[in-house]
């Protein structure tokens, strides 16, 4: 284990302070270095747009996950409309 996180949005007043963005910073901290090249996260629901971006761009290689998107919507967290919006093509935005 190189990085560790969890759901901060709350407690740090940070939107962006999502448990996969927190476990990226960790382990980026702990590794010096941004690429996390070779790497896998595990995370208790499947990634938001914004988590899977910084996964990407992490280079994490695998994303394991015990809950998806429509679990979570059932307990209050729906993003469906922002997975909607980033389908759409940039002049329908």
């Amino acid at each position: 284990v190189i990085g560790r996180g969890w759901n901060r949005v709350t407690s740090d007043h940070d939107p962006t302070a999502h448990a996969e963005i927190s476990a990226i910073r960790d382990a980026c901290r702990t590794s010096g270095d941004f690429s996390l090249a070779g790497s896998v996260i595990y995370t208790t629901c499947e990634p938001c747009p914004m988590c899977l971006g910084a996964i990407w761009w992490a280079r994490i290689e695998t994303i394991y996950f015990a809950s998806d998107r429509g679990d979570a919507a059932r307990i209050g967290f729906d993003d469906a409309a922002l997975y909607r919006e980033v389908s759409l093509a940039l002049p329908d935005r």
